[in-house]
């Protein structure tokens, strides 16, 4: 009986504190409401295009974006900090790396003339890379914006303004692996991110010619994958949590306004591309709908729902159920937002984890996480 008294007393202080720590608004997740969890389309298992489609490109270490110059030269930013090169997009083409520019994982990058780069570095913030015209001798370097920077993640360039637009995913600083310590878990904190429930992604605004840097939206739910429009009119920004695509508007008196552009995706989604010619937009997802989401956001407690967060954040990120290998490829319609086309790896078997697509002379480029070669699809094949 004492052995019981004690256990029942232990499970009333227990929860007692659990309600206190509620009521104060001291647990690490944030509240969530029902709507607040994204609704995901079903995955259609037969759907193989994206694994029937792919070639294999160059091969690389784990690269997350891939990168033209107005030139055409080939580029990619690799998971060890390096910025590297290939001399053409076929299985045999060569690579060498053209410069360090870690610690930190590079994740986005775009051209801003014939010989100026700017990039995403997770850890840094934003870098301006100069190369000379020949493309031959080491580039310089300089970090352009770091001031509260946590995550970088994505860039779009302005066609008309050449206004720099940068993601800054969520305000949880990445840390050290135990593989090395100039390799950062970006993944880590996108998962804990997500689990906390706490919309703190950001884009900014950076003038190269005033150097004055303004946010432009904030609020986002993990602010990926960047892209804007061929008139610069608006940017496309995937919220990787809320698995939906948003369009933030760049000219006054609009300037700032936000709209979903398009949602129910197959998962979580990541880089964004537009194809002017077909006026859509591509869409990468790396991983498919999460179960335990769909557990959690089942509960018929919200309080229930903030603990089990709470104390899922307190676990390491390798204690976590593993995401099932999965990738994809979606086409929306920039005019209506409708889902026109998936391009699915349903098992991951020839590329998982896909994180960013772009587009060039008619094929898409896939960069990702997990696969050890550069993606490339031709478009022209999706038609036969």
């Amino acid at each position: 009986m004492v052995s019981r008294w004690i256990g029942a007393s232990a499970l009333v202080a227990l929860f007692s504190f659990a309600a206190w720590l509620v009521d104060n608004e001291q647990l690490p997740a944030a509240k969530l409401a029902r709507n607040d969890y994204p609704t995901f389309s079903p995955i259609n298992r037969s759907n193989t295009l994206l694994r029937n489609h792919v070639l294999q490109g160059p091969s690389a270490y784990s690269v997350e974006t891939i990168i033209f110059s107005p030139g055409g030269r080939m580029f990619g930013l690799q998971g060890d900090g390096y910025l590297v090169e290939f001399d053409s997009d076929s299985q045999t083409a060569r690579s060498k790396r053209v410069i360090y520019l870690g610690p930190g994982r590079l994740l986005g990058g775009k051209f801003h003339s014939d010989h100026t780069l700017f990039i995403a570095c997770a850890l840094k913030g934003l870098l301006r890379v100069h190369f000379d015209k020949s493309f031959v001798n080491r580039p310089s370097v300089e970090l352009v914006y770091s001031e509260g920077i946590t995550l970088a993640d994505d860039i779009a360039i302005g066609p008309i303004s050449k206004k720099v637009y940068f993601t800054v995913a969520t305000d949880i600083l990445p840390w050290r692996t135990r593989k090395s310590q100039d390799e950062f878990d970006v993944v880590g904190a996108s998962i804990l991110d997500c689990i906390r429930g706490k919309p703190a992604g950001k884009v900014l605004e950076y003038n190269p010619q005033t150097g004055h840097v303004n946010v432009l939206a904030e609020g986002l739910w993990f602010a990926n994958g960047l892209t804007i429009s061929p008139d610069e009119s608006y940017l496309l920004v995937a919220e990787t949590f809320a698995a939906r695509l948003t369009k933030i508007w760049l000219r006054r008196p609009e300037r700032g306004r936000r709209e979903v552009l398009a949602s129910r995706f197959p998962g979580y989604i990541d880089g964004v591309t537009i194809d002017p010619k077909a006026h859509t937009a591509w869409v990468a997802v790396p991983t498919a709908a999460p179960r335990l989401a769909g557990l959690i956001s089942s509960l018929p407690s919200d309080v229930m729902d903030q603990l089990i967060r709470s104390a899922l954040m307190l676990l390491p990120s390798w204690m976590l159920p593993a995401q099932s290998p999965y990738s994809c490829l979606v086409e929306v319609s920039l005019e209506d937002g409708a889902i026109l086309r998936e391009l699915q790896d349903p098992d991951g078997q020839r590329m998982r984890m896909v994180t960013s697509v772009v587009i060039r002379n008619g094929n898409l480029y896939l960069g990702s996480l997990e696969t050890n070669f550069v993606g490339v699809i031709r478009l022209d094949s999706l038609s036969t």
